[in-house]
């Protein structure tokens, strides 16, 4: 048997880091700049002509002290990097495309899109939410002080809104941070952005039961009117802040009228114990 073939030349193969660089939001005026990196994976030598920006009159030029891809010859596994500069003068989306020609045979030349937004002030792209010294389980009746970074860190608005999604009776949170558990189950706490952006962070908490004292639902440590009142404030209007664990005298999974009345009995006759006891 005869066997026979032809050999192939090795050729060069051009390959991007990105085959878009994305500039997101910019404020007019400033300028945001962006890397992109170029390696020859084929087997014949890479060679690179000049770089150039496809429309001449956009907010896209290169960094010419950071071109060491323009003219360069990359040998097989050889990289070489390019420094893109985005400086909107008006407010707008704006896209380009980044041109590198070289000898590659089938991507000749290799078309690289450049897209980003010139905005007049500079939203809120981003959130992290994080508990104090990375605790994320408390118990009922503890607090944990929330802390938020606002990205990027030259916001114009870095004002943040705090709640608590999903399971609010759970755990209440103040204006600063600061979180207060009421009752046990995992709560997820919310940090918005006040700058209309709608950008928000996030971040799971897990509430345990912990020690508390039936019917003290103040947490002041003694069973009194004033916590069967609390009760009844609750059950009309749900932000009203109690320890809610404490309340379920009689563990029905429910705050309600029947919880009130146990502590006032309970009141009057401080040696009958709770149905929870």
């Amino acid at each position: 048997m005869e066997l026979s073939g032809t050999g192939v030349p090795p050729t060069p193969d051009i390959c991007a880091s990105k085959n878009q660089i994305l500039f997101g939001n910019v404020i007019v005026g400033q300028g945001m700049e962006r890397i992109v990196t170029i390696a020859n994976a084929g087997g014949a030598d890479l060679q690179i002509g000049d770089v150039s920006i496809a429309e001449t009159e956009s907010p896209f030029s290169l960094v010419a002290e950071k071109d060491n891809l323009s003219a360069a010859t990359l040998s097989h596994g050889e990289s070489a990097t390019l420094s893109i500069l985005f400086t909107p003068e008006e407010a707008g989306t704006y896209s380009a495309s980044l041109i590198i020609p070289s000898n590659d045979p089938d991507q000749n030349p290799l078309s690289i899109s450049l897209n980003g937004q010139g905005q007049l002030t500079n939203s809120v792209q981003g959130i992290i939410v994080t508990p104090q010294d990375g605790i994320t389980t408390i118990q009922v009746r503890d607090t944990l002080q929330m802390m938020a970074e606002v990205l990027p860190s030259n916001a114009t608005n870095k004002t943040i809104k705090w709640s608590i999604t999903g399971q609010e009776r759970k755990a209440a949170i103040d204006e600063s941070g600061l979180l207060k558990a009421l009752a046990p189950g995992v709560i997820e706490v919310k940090a918005e952005a006040e700058d209309g952006s709608g950008t928000a962070g996030y971040r799971e908490i897990t509430i345990e039961k912990g020690p508390f004292i039936y019917g003290d639902t103040n947490d002041d440590f003694a069973i009194n009117i004033t916590d069967a009142v609390l009760v009844l404030k609750y059950i009309t209007n749900s932000e009203t802040i109690m320890n809610i664990a404490a309340a379920d005298v009689n563990t029905d999974n429910s705050i309600n009228i029947t919880d009130a009345v146990l502590i006032l009995k309970h009141i009057t006759n401080p040696d009958q114990p709770f149905p929870a006891e």
